[in-house]
């Protein structure tokens, strides 16, 4: 691999009228820096006969072909061509392992080539190692015993290297040789290196309630292979393995990572399902809840309600996937100051719960504990002890002390006392809330930093300015660093500094 720049004045030499430097840095870039695949795509640009494509053309081409292209600037496509062409070099390699005994390579580099670029923890191919799982019509057949000597030999060829990512040790192999080695694979080993791969990310990922910071690490490790194999290999069964990432991703709190993933897994899902197939329509809820988490309310409550149609057109009303969406509309309408709406949505979700679910399940339980921060801002307002106290009351019978609609509850009626100026009462039940959040789900949690703000909010209330105004100053910086200085939050905690300190002085 090149230094960037030096990748980049290759292309504006070998085709000076294609592009600035700056255009040639983003095509360096997407090529990974390497020599042949920088001299094929400087020639592609400098010898086009029919078309004349720009650096920036030539960029755009490549994320829809990638390696299909570079190789068109090859020249004397005759013999030899192996070592001239980026989709053939590597086959060499794999050639000379095969000969020396080591076939399995093969099929190792194509299982890696389905997923990501990013690195591959070896953990995750331990099940593979121990013959839990096998690949079934692969060839050559890549048994236990069979995986590791594979493995050696691509790290031994230079086709992998090993590397290291937040202190686990994994496997990475190079973009483009990746990209040309799935183009390669047999069209009948796909679904089955596919189906493997699937199962492998799957036995990789933290359990469903687990909202630590370790496994938001594993989660941001594990997602982007997860969104590779379908992209690679569209099926049902990469889709729903898809969805279900990003549902743990949003899960474990990391809202900035939902965004980024969201919107593209629902446009790859209904591309593969079609717009009204259950996972579609799943996926596409993550997205309305993940423009929600990052401060985009109307454009989260839009695409609530579409997905609210589907639902309701082919499912009826009372169907669980319906309620959800309708607890969905619950959080935007609340912070676009809809209300009276957003009662009663929660409302419709909260009785269809309690009759499914039962009353204290943890779905009724958590939608039950949004309604209560919502009841001050309404008609309903006397109603807010009254709901709030039974609330926990009904959570502390039913579930575990520091289960997380238990937590919730807490928090979301702190809120309700601070709304009502009840800053004692409030305070009461904000320490222990924070306490809570940061033990189970880390500091820089975006559940725990509204556990701050809590504390911070009771504090100013109670008349303890220095204490508020030290808290709500780690809360901006934290909450930037997780959210973004735009966030409407952030905007929002700099604006009531202002006000504290103005409050201070005076």
């Amino acid at each position: 691999m090149l230094p960037l720049d030096d990748a980049a004045r290759i292309l504006c030499d070998l085709a000076p009228d294609a592009g600035d430097l700056a255009s040639a840095r983003k095509v360096a870039e997407r090529l990974g820096r390497l020599p042949l695949a920088l001299t094929l795509a400087g020639s592609h640009l400098a010898h086009q006969l029919l078309e004349s494509w720009s650096m920036d053309e030539y960029d755009r081409k490549l994320g829809e072909e990638s390696t299909a292209i570079v190789d068109r600037g090859a020249t004397g496509h005759g013999t030899g061509q192996s070592r001239h062409l980026v989709g053939r070099t590597w086959q060499l390699s794999l050639d000379t392992l095969a000969s020396r005994g080591l076939p399995e390579s093969t099929t190792l580099l194509r299982l890696l080539s389905l997923f990501a670029a990013d690195p591959v923890p070896l953990t995750l191919l331990l099940p593979l190692a121990r013959g839990e799982l096998r690949i079934d019509g692969a060839e050559p057949a890549l048994d236990p015993e069979r995986l590791e000597p594979a493995l050696r030999g691509l790290l031994d060829h230079s086709l992998a290297e090993l590397v290291e990512t937040d202190g686990v040790r994994c496997v990475q192999a190079h973009g483009v040789l990746l990209d040309s080695v799935a183009a390669g694979v047999p069209g009948r080993q796909r679904t089955p290196l596919a189906e493997l791969g699937a199962r492998l990310v799957e036995a990789g990922l933290p359990e469903w309630d687990d909202e630590s910071a370790a496994a938001r690490g594993r989660l941001a490790v594990l997602a982007p292979h997860a969104s590779a194999l379908l992209a690679t290999v569209p099926n049902e069964r990469t889709a729903a393995l898809a969805v279900r990432v990003v549902g743990q991703v949003h899960a474990a709190g990391d809202f900035a990572g939902v965004q980024d993933l969201a919107p593209a897994v629902a446009r790859q899902v209904a591309d593969c399902l079609g717009g009204e197939h259950p996972v579609t329509l799943d996926a596409r809820e993550l997205e309305a809840r993940a423009l929600f988490r990052m401060g985009h309310y109307d454009e989260s409550e839009a695409l609530h309600r579409q997905v609210l149609d589907v639902r309701e057109r082919l499912l009826g009303p009372d169907h669980m996937d319906t309620l959800r969406s309708c607890e969905g509309l619950l959080a935007p309408l609340l912070l676009l100051d809809r209300h009276t709406e957003a009662v009663g949505w929660g409302r419709r979700a909260l009785d269809g719960y309690r009759r499914t679910l039962g009353e204290d399940s943890p779905q009724t339980l958590n939608v039950w504990a949004d309604l209560i921060e919502l009841l001050p801002h309404t008609d309903e307002e006397r109603r807010y002890e009254e709901e709030g106290r039974a609330l926990i009351a009904a959570c502390e019978r039913a579930l575990p002390p520091d289960h997380p609609t238990t937590v919730r509850a807490r928090q979301n009626y702190a809120w309700t006392l601070c709304t009502v100026h009840r800053y004692e009462e409030a305070w009461r039940l904000a320490p222990k809330v924070l306490a809570d959040r940061v033990r189970s789900q880390g500091r820089d949690h975006p559940l725990a930093l509204a556990a701050l703000c809590l504390n911070a909010v009771a504090a100013h209330g109670l008349g303890r300015t220095a204490e508020a105004i030290g808290m709500l100053e780690e809360l901006i910086e934290r909450r930037e660093g997780v959210l973004g200085p735009e966030h409407p939050f952030v905007v929002e905690n700099r604006e009531w500094l202002t006000e504290w300190r103005a409050d201070a002085a005076s």
